[in-house]
């Protein structure tokens, strides 16, 4: 965890890394894990998919403070 907050700090941005769980660094140090998922985000093209979803719902509405969205099944880590 503490290498995804030096980069969200070092990049002034919000970090979001996909693997077998999701975590999200803000730039305040806050940083959720998702460990939600299935075989079936292991497939090609569900990064891209992410991506869109991350970039349109920052477009409608941007977390305060370039938080990470929290959902009622993430983990504080």
């Amino acid at each position: 965890m503490t290498a995804i907050r030096a980069v969200a700090r070092e990049l002034g941005a919000v970090v979001l890394l996909k693997g077998p769980t999701t975590v999200c660094a803000a730039l305040d140090g806050h940083t959720v894990v998702q460990n939600e998922g299935g075989p079936e985000l292991a497939t090609a093209g569900s990064g891209d998919t992410l991506a869109g979803l991350v970039g349109s719902g920052r477009r409608r509405s941007p977390p305060p403070s370039g938080q990470c969205w929290s959902m009622p099944d993430t983990q504080p880590a």
